[in-house]
Parts: C-alpha cells; structure tokens; sequence
C-alpha cells in the first residue's frame, strides 16, 4: 500500500453512496485502508444492496486550501455518515453554535437553501473546488444528515429514527466550515438587492443555491381522514410514522390482533414499505392505481412478478384501484389528550403560518396574493413536519388518532371500505418551487436550470437535486446530485466542471424480489421523478 494519500472514494450509482477506502466498511467486515479492488465480490452496497459493478471512482478533487490535497467528495460513506477529511484552512469556517464566520467586502458569500444530501453536497462540493469564503446553509428542518434510501427499508434492518440520523447537522458543518441556521424558513429573494428574507432576518449573498428538495404528494381523496394519511419523505415524517406505528401495535396487542396498515400508491417507495411493515408482521395493504405494481418502470412480465412476490409476501394487492374516501373511523383510539389533537392539525401550525405570512409580506410588500398564499401554505406544511420531529411526544400530536377508514373502488366499479390502524400516503413527490416561483425565476414542474451549469436565468442563482428541472426531466435518484454540486462548485470559483445528465440506476429494495433497473447502453436520459 503507497499510503492514505492514494486511497480512493466510489460511488454507488444507485443510491450515491460513497465507499472510502481509508474509512472501509466496519459493518459489513471490510478493514479500514481495504482498496475497493480488494473487497469481496459478493459485497452489497449497506444501503441499496448492489453489487461493485454499480460503483465508480470519484475522481480526487485538488483544492488550494489544503495546499493541493485530495478533499472527500460529498455524501455518505460505508465507513460513517458523511465521512471526509476535515480542512481547517477555511476563512469562513465556524464551529458548530459558535461565531458567524467572517463576511468578505460585506457579503455573506454562498448561501444554501436546504440542508437534505442537496444542501450538503453542495457545501462539500465547493470546500472542494477551493472555495475558502464564507457558506451558510439553512434548513427550516434540525438538518440531520441521514441517507434517504434507507427509509423505507429501516424496519428489516433494526433502524429506528435516531439510527438513521446518526450525524448532526452541527457536527457536520463544524467539518466543512459551513455556518448552519436549523429551524429556519427562507421567506423571500431578492434577485437585485442579491438578499434573501428569513425568519431569522436577512442574508446577503453572492451566490445563491436553491436545494429545497421535494414534498410529498397528497392523494386526491374526501373526507375528514385525509390528513392521516401519513407520507415518509423525510426523516422527520418517517420518525411520526413510526411512532404511530408503535401506538398501534399498543392498540392492537391489547385487543390480541396484528396491526393492520393501509399504503397508498404501488411505487418503489409504497413496494419497499409494504415489504418492510410485513417483515415486521404487520398486515399490509397496497393500493395502486396501475394494474401492476412499477408497471412503466419494469413491463409487464417483471411488474407481475413483482406482484405474486408481495402477494407471496402476505401483501393484499389492489391493482386498477382508485382511492375513494378517507374518514376518521368512530369510535377513534385516542386518549383524553391526544383526541384534542387531530393528526391533520399539528400543534402551532397556524401560529406559524402567520408569522412566516407577515414576514413574508414586510420582506416584499410587493408579493402577489398568490404568492402569499403559497408562502403560509409552505409554512404550514414546514409546521408539521417540525412538529413530528423526531423525539417529540407522539400523543401531542394526536398519533393514537391515526386510525382512518379508507374506501377505494377496484376494476369493474367494486367498492371497498375497511378501517386501518395507519395509512401511508406514497404517490410520489412533487418538486419544491415555492421560493424560486416567487422570485419570478423561470418553473415548469421544478425551478428550470441549464444543462450544463445548473444555472437559472436569473445571475448568481443555482438550483439542484429534486427542485431542479435539467432539460425538462426532473431528478428521482441520489447519484446525480453529487455531480451537480461539482458543476455549480465549478462555475461559482471559476473553474467549470460541466454536468452531463445520464440515465439513472433504480434499485427495487425487498429481500423477497431485488431488482436493479439499469439503464441500457446509449439510452436516452429522459425520466422524471414522482411519474
């Protein structure tokens, strides 16, 4: 071996993993300094389970303030979370609940929007490409670093909330030198002013990113159990998911039953969670409005085999089905406290929604009433995901009243209604454009970038991951949001590294039917997320 300095990082191209060879894979029996080459060949990727062959090398990225040394390339390694050298040559570095860094010429530098694998791969991207001036991050969420594909397989894997989310956000911008602001809404642009309103004040900026993610979609359906339809897009969502889970298992271990789960939508999410809740013997059922579960994504042949494996699974499969009506059943299982607090109302949304909607109107008091309304709706949703955060009690926020009534019809018009203990809504996401949309930057289905350097029409402003629109495609997988971080880091120090846009590996995660979607040689990279 020549030494630390000629290991090398690889990145899952399924889930952007990255495997450090200084670090190695203590959970899965590969020593630290073992070379990637030398890794059995039966190893799995610990969070999407491929092979090596859906792994590349991450090419050392020379950065001048570690006077020409290799710098990690972002995202998650197999040895620890967000793993990566750390460089005390930043002038904008601070320490985790210490000093604002420094603000050159009266600039805040770069600020980011967002603090998901987005946020922080955009921070470690520039560290890397020489960026030694000030970087804030905000995050209207605690910014817990965790890797998103792990959600919906936590169950099988013996991971609660607080496992998956094993780093802090403090920790890691303690690393990277990166100023964090958790728990803080990003209000308004300005474009010309180059200043960006939040609840915490305003931020100048010489470059802004937009890494707002993606939300969850809603299913269209009536009723007043709509809102207990539990989505799990984030860390934070999955953590009062499986609260709820663990109050009906209370429930129903009381009356010498089996918990009995309803999810919306038959995608790789809806799959992958219908496989894990009954691995941990719940009764699930799977709603989908194909007649085949990933149908598009796998054809027929495979999508009918996916199907026999859930239904062998012990997954009740409804396919060409069409949810109907969600109502909260009666009597609801809830105790005195908890039944004053509806799951579709969490605690201090409102209070919340109007304080970021005032805000939102002193920043830019010409703002459009639409405009507006997209700001209080934005904050009312933030609201509830802060309030599911996890750690918080689950009775405040009205968990043992999620049991909902569903009624869903199936081909031929036959009807359905049962009641469930949890329902899970998993129809897709839809792109975060709020804040672009406001700021007159130019939105189709996400905020609309260049190809090549993820750059939106307005000058000084980038978006990537979820949010961002390359070409008309919108993203869906991890793996590319490493590469364009790269591409801004490059174009905002000057040194362009420009993004090429590729067809994405999926990988279908269920012990009792893995599959991985490759793309074939020399196809075309049109796809779009939440379809």
């Amino acid at each position: 071996m020549s030494g630390a300095a000629a290991l090398r990082r690889w990145l899952c191209e399924a889930c952007g993993l990255v495997y450090d060879e200084a670090r190695g894979d203590p959970d899965g029996g590969i020593a630290p300094g073992t070379r990637f080459e030398d890794i059995p060949d039966d190893w799995r990727c610990p969070v999407c389970g491929v092979g090596k062959q859906d792994f590349v090398p991450i090419e050392a990225v020379r950065s001048a303030s570690t006077g020409g040394g290799a710098l990690p390339a972002g995202g998650v390694s197999a040895g620890g979370v967000s793993a990566g050298h750390t460089s005390a040559g930043h002038t904008g570095r601070t320490s985790a609940g210490g000093t604002a860094p420094p603000i050159a010429g009266g600039s805040a530098g770069v600020v980011i929007v967002g603090a998901g694998i987005a946020g922080w791969s955009m921070a470690r991207a520039l560290r890397e490409a020489g960026c030694e001036g000030a970087i804030t991050m905000i995050s209207a969420c605690d910014a817990r670093v965790y890797q998103k594909p792990l959600l919906s397989v936590a169950l099988a894997r013996g991971l609660d909330a607080s496992q998956i989310g094993a780093r802090s956000g403090e920790s890691l911008a303690a690393e990277l030198g990166v100023r964090l602001l958790p728990r803080t809404w990003a209000i308004d642009i300005d474009p010309r002013g180059r200043r960006l309103a939040t609840t915490r004040g305003t931020l100048r900026w010489t470059a802004l990113v937009i890494a707002t993610g993606s939300s969850a979609r809603r299913p269209e359906v009536t009723g007043d159990g709509a809102g207990r339809l539990l989505p799990v897009n984030d860390l934070t969502q999955y953590a009062r998911m499986r609260a709820a889970l663990d109050a009906a298992r209370e429930r129903a271990h009381a009356t010498g039953r089996a918990v009995r789960a309803a999810i919306v939508g038959a995608g790789l999410v809806g799959c992958e969670l219908a496989d894990d809740l009954c691995g941990a013997g719940v009764d699930v059922t799977l709603l989908e409005a194909a007649p085949l579960p990933l149908l598009a994504r796998l054809g027929e042949q495979s999508a009918q085999r996916l199907a026999d494996a859930l239904r062998g699974r012990g997954v009740r499969l409804f396919g060409a089905s069409r949810l109907l009506t969600a109502r909260a059943p009666a009597p609801v299982f809830a105790s005195a406290s908890s039944a004053q607090v509806p799951a579709s109302a969490p605690v201090s949304a409102s209070a919340l929604a109007l304080a970021l909607a005032s805000a939102f109107a002193s920043a830019s008091a010409s703002a459009s009433a639409e405009a507006e309304a997209e700001a209080e709706a934005s904050a009312e949703m933030s609201a509830e995901v802060s309030a599911s955060a996890p750690g918080s009690d689950a009775s405040d926020r009205g968990i043992d009243a999620s049991s909902v009534e569903l009624g869903w019809s199936t081909e031929g018009g036959l009807e359905h209604r049962e009641v469930f203990d949890l329902a899970i809504a998993a129809v897709g996401v839809t792109a975060q454009t709020r804040l672009a949309r406001a700021a007159g930057l130019a939105v189709a289905r996400g905020i609309v970038v260049r190809p090549a350097s993820l750059a939106t029409g307005t000058d000084g402003i980038h978006a990537l991951g979820d949010c961002a629109e390359v070409d008309g495609c919108l993203g869906g997988t991890i793996e590319p949001i490493h590469r364009q971080a790269a591409a801004i880091a490059g174009a905002i120090v000057g040194r362009p590294a420009p993004y090429e846009r590729r067809a994405p590996t999926w990988v279908v995660k269920m012990p009792s039917f893995p599959v991985v979607i490759r793309p074939m040689a020399g196809a075309s990279a049109s796809y779009a997320a939440g379809s």
